[in-house]
């Protein structure tokens, strides 16, 4: 009886509103395909898609959709349905939980969770019922305490599964991704050369040199792939500064800045660097790498954008006061096939900030 009955509440608890790590979000061949840490244990049992909820990935419209048709492709991926799949959708990080009650019925197992969970949960009663049956009992005193002792088997039962299938599940959650492991190794290298990391003023002081740059981009090469900075904020970024509340470039150790860059987010990081470190082999200078960039997802605090744009004025911003800093030797555009950057109004003030102060003697 008691048996039955822990099975039967564990694999019900254990199986609702059970969240999963996700790993990774890339779109394939058009279609947004979600990867999880752990067999996500659902089956395509009816005609339609199961629906999940999606969060934390950092994509602004995954996580403001947050609720999806999906299909399983495999034990660890599922293909999301997503409205507008033409921009990129890529993430590291988040969490999907199935939907009640398709949780319980859309699921890996021969039989459906609920139905093993009934099942079960009818053989510990139907113990119950049987003894009470069997008319075997010597007196009915004999009888009350019997049944008392196997309702009492059945409340230990549904408590100890509940609390232990409530400790399995925060485990699971709890289990760190390869990203985040990364994350805690290459925190662990930057305390080490920047051993005392610190906030600093806005702007010019908060460049990062080449050799940073290029460390930063072989440390996560295989998470970034072609990936872009919309990706490298939230996923990488972010939490590399979450316990300092600073900007990367404070985190790994900020530089006054030779040269501002003008360039669009949706540029490939891997390109975005390849072109910042052409540059600055072409300058001639023999210490190339040490030659200092002043980057906005690097040199701006994330955790702090208003505070970075001025809170609305812009001769305030980051931006500005770097561009009119007197070491700024030049502005870099970062240029892909498309030159998006000509179509962002903030490379457009850099660009007419950075012909005012060509125009400027005293700039």
């Amino acid at each position: 009886c008691f048996v039955a009955q822990f099975g039967a509440v564990y694999i019900l608890v254990r199986r609702f509103r059970r969240f999963q790590r996700i790993i990774d979000v890339s779109k394939v061949g058009g279609e947004v395909v979600v990867t999880m840490l752990q067999p996500h244990g659902i089956r395509n049992r009816i005609g339609d898609a199961t629906r999940v909820h999606i969060s934390g990935t950092g994509h602004f419209l995954l996580d403001r959709v947050q609720t999806f048709q999906a299909r399983a492709l495999d034990q660890h991926r599922l293909l999301l349905v997503v409205p507008d799949a033409n921009m990129e959708i890529a993430s590291s990080m988040g969490s999907c939980r199935v939907l009640f009650p398709r949780d319980i019925v859309d699921t890996a197992t021969p039989v459906p969770v609920a139905g093993m969970s009934a099942a079960l949960a009818c053989l510990a009663w139907g113990i119950i019922g049987a003894a009470y049956l069997s008319g075997e009992f010597d007196s009915r005193a004999h009888t009350q305490m019997l049944f008392a002792m196997m309702f009492a088997s059945v409340a230990v039962a549904t408590a100890a599964a509940g609390i232990f299938a409530a400790i399995a599940k925060r485990r699971e959650i709890m289990q760190p991704t390869k990203l985040e492991q990364r994350h805690a190794s290459f925190r662990k290298q930057l305390s080490v050369s920047n051993p005392k990391a610190r906030h600093s003023e806005r702007g010019p002081t908060r460049a990062i040199t080449v050799s940073k740059l290029l460390d930063l981009l072989e440390a996560f090469q295989d998470f970034i792939q072609t990936r872009t900075a919309y990706y490298l904020v939230p996923n990488i970024i972010l939490p590399l500064t979450k316990s300092g509340r600073m900007s990367y470039a404070e985190l790994a150790g900020p530089s006054s800045l030779d040269y501002f860059i003008s360039h669009f987010w949706g540029t490939s990081f891997s390109h975005f660097v390849e072109t910042v470190q052409k540059h600055a082999k072409g300058t001639g200078s023999e210490d190339w790498r040490s030659l200092s960039y002043w980057i906005c997802f690097i040199s701006n605090n994330q955790w702090r954008v208003e505070e970075e744009v001025g809170n609305g004025d812009w001769r305030k911003s980051s931006f500005y006061l770097a561009l009119q800093d007197r070491g700024c030797k030049a502005t870099c555009m970062v240029l892909d096939p498309q030159a998006e950057p000509l179509r962002r109004s903030w490379c457009l003030f850099e660009v007419l900030q950075t012909y005012l102060l060509l125009q400027d003697p005293s700039a």
